[in-house]
């Protein structure tokens, strides 16, 4: 099981558990994608992205976010 993080940061969903590799994901139109990855923020007013199998998209369209683990 491979979660999505990159140096210190974690990709995490609502609940704050984190996003695995592959993983389903239901962005907010209702529909289904596969994360494949994501780079975090690189400035405090960036959100950072998330990839999946079609496309790079921002983390809030599926409810996620990155948490810093520092």
């Amino acid at each position: 099981m491979t979660y999505i993080t990159y140096e210190n940061w974690v990709l995490v969903d609502e609940s704050d558990n984190p996003v695995k590799k592959n993983q389903l994901a239901k962005n907010f139109r209702g529909e289904i994608h596969i994360i494949k990855g994501g780079k975090p923020p690189h400035k405090p007013s960036s959100s950072g992205f998330v990839w999946t199998d079609m496309g790079e998209y921002y983390p809030s369209v599926f409810g996620f976010k990155w948490l810093c683990k520092e």
